[in-house]
């Protein structure tokens, strides 16, 4: 079993979107643990509706 996650993926989205979701996600590194990717992954999804409900705005 594969316990790294990419986030390249993920970042490149992030950089379409912006905002203090964008610098955080892309501050990580390309590849990290699934134990800090499950850790960060709620905070993560929260600047993301924040950043939603701001452009709504």
């Amino acid at each position: 079993m594969n316990d790294q996650i990419d986030l390249r993926p993920l970042k490149s989205k992030a950089l379409k979107i912006g905002g203090p979701f964008r610098d955080v996600v892309v501050s990580q590194p390309d590849i990290i643990s699934r134990e800090d990717y499950l850790a960060k992954a709620g905070d993560w999804l929260r600047l993301l509706q924040i950043a939603e409900e701001t452009s709504q705005k």
